[in-house]
């Protein structure tokens, strides 16, 4: 869910700004900045450096016509970050 959030709070955010007045679109663009810098900080913050293997998965229900199966899934995530 952390990963989707990424994205998705700046998105959102940009499409409000666009219809907010300049005086508050400044100050809630600046609201969305922070919220979304907080949470890619949590993220790092709880990277293991150590763990072999893929963090902050996401578990995303398949429901496309060509897949008939039920135990289709999406799957994403982060393998490694380098500082």
């Amino acid at each position: 869910m952390t990963l989707t959030t990424i994205w998705l709070v700046p998105l959102i955010g940009g499409a409000l700004v666009a219809f907010l007045p300049p005086r508050l679109a400044k100050s809630f663009g600046a609201l969305v900045a922070l919220v979304a810098l907080s949470i890619t900080a949590f993220v790092a913050a709880n990277f293991a450096p150590d763990y072999h293997g893929f963090q902050f998965t996401e578990r995303v229900p398949c429901s496309s016509p060509w897949s008939r199966s039920s135990r289709h899934r999406l799957k994403s995530g982060r393998a490694d970050l380098s500082a």
